[in-house]
């Protein structure tokens, strides 16, 4: 799945890019990612940045350039909508040019492009939640990953915190149910 910077962010600082790659297999960034996670982040040493080029290392994470139409896709998003960045944009772009249906992005402006654009918009709650489903974490370790979430500055309104409490309550109870 292609992906924007604040997911590789939020799990790098929480040392939880496993968690990621185990979701959803191969992780995808475009340029514009890689330099706002990696370059930029080195320039802070934001300890994310390095794990995110050990990934990149080991071929966990690949990194994907726009063609020409592409960045002119790109380019013609970011304009259209004022309140997404350059990153945003172009994970948007790159989902479009590489025909993928669903995308990884957190900011609320941005999944409200890629839904505009005829994409799914996930995020990294999502991944906490598929994390569980799938058997990656348990019930404990998803809130505790929440709570870490939030101390590491990650946004989350009340109602998507509310909206991940009762999808882990009902994945919760399917997983009893094929016990």
């Amino acid at each position: 799945m292609i992906s924007n910077a604040s997911p590789l962010i939020i799990f790098g600082r929480l040392n939880k890019l496993g968690l990621l790659r185990e979701v959803l297999g191969k992780i995808i960034i475009t340029e514009e990612v890689y330099r706002e996670v990696v370059y930029e982040g080195k320039i802070i040493a934001a300890p994310d940045s390095f794990l995110v080029e050990e990934f990149l290392s080991r071929g966990d994470i690949t990194v994907i350039a726009l063609t020409e139409k592409g960045r002119k896709k790109s380019a013609e998003i970011a304009m259209m909508h004022a309140h997404i960045d350059l990153g945003e944009a172009a994970t948007i772009a790159l989902a479009l040019q590489e025909g993928q249906k669903e995308v990884l992005l957190d900011d609320h402006d941005a999944r409200k492009a890629a839904i505009l654009y005829g994409l799914i918009p996930r995020g990294s709650i999502w991944i906490l939640l598929k994390s569980f489903q799938k058997g990656l974490v348990t019930e404990s370790e998803a809130k505790d990953l929440l709570t870490q979430m939030i101390e590491s500055n990650f946004r989350i309104s009340a109602r998507i915190m509310n909206d991940f409490f009762m999808l882990l309550e009902k994945i919760k109870k399917r997983k009893k149910l094929n016990a």
